[in-house]
């Protein structure tokens, strides 16, 4: 368990990219729980690569 690292990070993005189009297409038939996780791996990986994707064509980020 030396090899655990804990990250704490805001949901705020990674719940809108859960109920994406974009997302919702990625991952057919899988649970909210499975898509929120994805969303925040991506989001801590790259924070900007999300909102860039919110702020596409669907316009996520605004609602």
């Amino acid at each position: 368990m030396e090899d655990l690292n804990v990250v704490y990070g805001d949901e705020s993005l990674p719940r809108l990219y859960e109920n994406s189009r974009i997302l919702s297409d990625q991952l057919p038939g899988q649970p909210g729980i499975v898509r929120r996780v994805v969303a925040l791996g991506r989001y801590l990986q790259n924070p900007l690569a999300m909102v860039a994707t919110l702020c596409g064509p669907g316009k996520e980020i605004l609602s």
